[in-house]
């Protein structure tokens, strides 16, 4: 079980349920779904586009009118995130007449990413940080507002309950007529029947034993955001290939509880070591490079894309803010690049004494450099070659798969 955590949530509180009231993971798939559907997307979309009509579309069996939910509408979205942030910009490029946020959380304690709300703050999106929300007020069937009271203090614990702390007498609105939860993801497990012996945990995450990623049902496995809740790619995609591991050992009837804890060495950059570089001059402290951006009035009519990339120049700029650690990193990139499998990441160091009778020393020889006989071309000519360059040339894993070719345009050599 690989479900990921794409089902968005609701606040239990009154109002929730009105059909204006949307949630981040169905509005931005819906959105991307209309806009693969249609070709003249982006332009349609833009705040100059003649009439609500023309934001209607249908892909297949989705029937998504764009036009009722966001055009020319007091879009709030609910949530600090970058998923929040994706939903207020998107709405904006919707044609929605002013989008606003609202967070629990402070301005500076906001957990998306100060880019991304930067630019959302330059497209007029305006953010309304340290709130809680109490009920989303509606009449006659239309979504008026949503009441909020400040927050002093929040903080959430390590079983993942919420300390909230309100400020007394502080209730207010906020004015807006469509609302859009983004206040994060679970894993949708509704599949799974009651009667399956999967156990689901208090966060609806699927219970697994750590060490070997198995359920409460003999067979049954599951790894990534369906048992941790939302956490990092990288964190999924390694538990994928741990839970591939013990699948494979379960299907052969081994232990799974038998793997070998390996101690991997790793990166780890402490302050004390980066200050350490910066006091003897390895590295210097700068910011980084700003990527250019089109402007906030341009973008937020349209889907085009936001930054512009850097320039030769700005792009060694930001090359050159890179700590260059020079030790793996253990992102086994070399793994999955080398064709023969003849990297192995668990492999260390060890101590092996032999018992033998003699001993023959066989250290070889410096090769000689062949470039100081120059009537022979070597350096000259692209298809000169040394012996040992004849023999990497043959090799099953050399630059042209063991096939003789020459160095110079390819082609298959007539005569050597």
């Amino acid at each position: 079980i690989a479900v990921g955590a794409h089902e968005g949530k609701k606040l239990p509180i009154p109002g929730a349920d009105h059909p204006d009231v949307l949630v981040s993971t169905r509005f931005l798939r819906d959105v991307r779904l209309a806009e693969l559907g249609t070709s003249n997307f982006k332009s349609q979309t833009s705040k100059d586009a003649p009439q609500e009509s023309s934001l209607k579309f249908d892909v297949g069996s989705l029937k998504f009118d764009v036009g009722s939910l966001i055009f020319d509408k007091h879009v709030l979205v609910l949530g600090g995130g970058n998923v929040a942030m994706d939903c207020a910009r998107t709405a904006l490029r919707l044609g929605a007449k002013q989008v606003d946020m609202a967070c629990l959380e402070s301005r500076d304690t906001m957990p998306a990413h100060a880019d991304e709300i930067a630019e959302a703050e330059e497209e007029g999106i305006v953010i309304y940080p340290a709130r809680s929300f109490t009920r989303i007020i509606n009449a006659d069937g239309r979504i008026s507002g949503v009441e909020a009271v400040n927050v002093s203090f929040m903080r959430f614990e390590l079983d993942g309950s919420l300390t909230l702390e309100t400020v007394p007498d502080s209730e207010h609105v906020l004015a807006c007529d469509t609302v859009i939860f983004a206040i994060g993801q679970r894993a949708g497990l509704a599949f799974i029947p009651e009667d399956a012996g999967v156990g689901i945990t208090r966060q609806r995450t699927v219970a697994v034993n750590p060490n070997t990623f198995s359920t409460s049902r003999p067979g049954v496995f599951a790894a990534g955001d369906a048992t941790t809740g939302t956490s990092f790619v990288i964190e999924a995609v390694a538990a994928g290939h741990k839970a591939a591991a013990n699948i494979q050992k379960y299907l052969r009837g081994e232990s799974l509880e038998s793997r070998e804890h390996v101690d991997l060495p790793v990166v780890k950059m402490t302050p004390t070591a980066v200050s350490a570089r910066i006091r003897r001059g390895e590295i210097e402290l700068k910011p980084r490079v700003r990527m250019a951006a089109l402007d906030g009035a341009t973008r937020g009519r349209s889907f085009e894309e936001v930054n512009l990339g850097f320039t030769e120049e700005e792009a060694r700029a930001e090359a050159t803010r890179c700590l260059q650690c020079g030790v793996c990193s253990e992102c086994l990139s070399c793994v999955y690049k080398c064709a023969a499998g003849a990297i192995n990441h668990n492999q260390v160091a060890r101590a092996e004494q032999i018992e033998v009778g003699a001993v023959i020393l066989a250290a070889g020889f410096d090769l000689y450099d062949a470039q100081l006989a120059g009537e022979y071309g070597l350096g000259r000519f692209a298809n000169v070659v040394t012996g040992q360059q004849y023999e990497r040339i043959l090799s099953p894993t050399g630059p042209y798969g063991g096939h003789l070719k020459r160095p110079s345009d390819g082609h298959e050599p007539k005569r050597i």
